[in-house]
């Protein structure tokens, strides 16, 4: 398999779970899109680029996951900030009690490896 379309065939997952992360991280409190494209590839060791994590921000909303409101009563240019929405919140659980059941599976998978 030649390794352009294996990586492409790759960044799908790597999206949803960009996307999870950045649910997980709205649900403790609303954050900026600059912020969020930073740390994501820090706490995930991934190498997303900071366009894809904004094209994600963009899909969950569409989807009504998370709300962003331009914030100016900050100093400096007008930003956006997200938060999750209820259906979010439910989204984001019910994805994770499915992902401990991968993992599991995983484990057992990557055994010995």
């Amino acid at each position: 398999m030649c390794h352009a379309h294996h990586h492409h065939e790759m960044r799908r997952p790597l999206g949803f779970l960009v996307a999870l992360w950045i649910l997980k991280r709205l649900k403790s409190k609303p954050e900026h899109g600059y912020k969020l494209s930073e740390e994501v590839n820090r706490e995930l060791g991934l190498d997303v680029p900071r366009p894809h994590v904004y094209a994600i921000l963009r899909r969950l909303e569409e989807k009504g996951l998370i709300v962003g409101e331009w914030k100016t009563d900050e100093p400096g240019p007008a930003r956006r900030v997200y938060r999750i929405t209820e259906l979010g919140v439910e989204f984001l659980r019910r994805w994770l009690d499915f992902l401990k059941k991968v993992r599991h599976a995983l484990d057992k998978i990557l055994e010995g490896e």
